[in-house]
């Protein structure tokens, strides 16, 4: 009699976790507008109900970020924020910033 099939052999995962089953307080990264160590779960929400807007600039080395924001976020709220995660051109936020101050009364 031979052992039957899986027994006694090591299992393997055929699968390896994906960005569903990432721990966002085990992995860290260096956060170049704090200047410090953060794990990924502040970058998911630092302060507000939406991923910080660098999250794509920082994490796309370290894993699928596009596919981890798929499974944190409804559909709607991840092509909003994909649209507002791309950065402005310097012209763009030099513009911006004449209009705020255009509206802004003298004093």
């Amino acid at each position: 009699m031979g052992i039957p099939p899986g027994k006694g052999q090591p299992r393997q995962n055929p699968n390896p976790p994906g960005p569903g089953t990432l721990d966002p307080n085990l992995i860290h990264i260096h956060c170049p507008r704090l200047g410090g160590e953060v794990p990924l779960k502040y970058c998911l929400k630092p302060a507000q109900d939406t991923p910080c807007f660098r999250i794509m600039d920082c994490w796309w080395q370290t894993i699928d970020i596009q596919a981890l924001l798929e499974t944190h976020l409804q559909p709607d709220e991840l092509q909003s924020f994909l649209k507002t995660a791309q950065p402005k051109t310097r012209l763009d936020q030099i513009l911006d910033i004449l209009d705020r101050l255009k509206d802004k009364p003298p004093t």
